[in-house]
């Protein structure tokens, strides 16, 4: 049954960074560490249920099923706004928040992370899940916080 309720749970900001620390280092791997995933999984923490399965449907285990998902919504913009978020200018990022890359992946899928304070959650198909500086981040990254 999917909910619809956006409040954070207690304690969420600590939760947030030791889901980060657990998945630091994996390998990539599509449906358990791709960076819609990581996104889902983080707002999954920050909300105790995921909030992105009434747009994007169950968890995608393939990049067939991340496309087929992501090519039904349209953009990630236009599920952020679904979901009431709001755009956040760069300088006021906080953790929780989500960002968006310019342009798409080599797939034409979007390219995501999370913010983890001051540092990034990000993925590497190369090297894996990393937390990194949020100044390593690309020109144009816009972010968007949910309630």
């Amino acid at each position: 049954m999917a909910r619809s309720d956006l409040t954070r749970v207690l304690n969420w900001d600590v939760r947030l960074v030791q889901y980060a620390g657990r998945l630091q280092g994996e390998a990539f791997e599509w449906g358990v560490t791709d960076c819609g995933t990581l996104v889902r999984g983080a707002l999954t923490v920050l909300y105790d249920h995921d909030v992105l399965e009434a747009a994007l449907g169950a968890p995608w285990t393939s990049l067939r099923g991340a496309a087929g998902a992501w090519r039904a919504v349209g953009s990630v913009q236009s599920v952020l706004g679904a979901l009431k978020a709001v755009e956040v200018p760069g300088a006021f990022v906080q953790a929780g928040d989500v960002g968006v890359f310019p342009g798409e992946d080599v797939d034409g899928l979007p390219r995501l992370v999370v913010c983890i304070g001051a540092r990034i959650l990000t993925v590497h198909r190369e090297r894996g899940v990393e937390v990194v500086w949020s100044s390593v981040l690309p020109g144009g990254t816009r972010f968007w916080r949910l309630p």
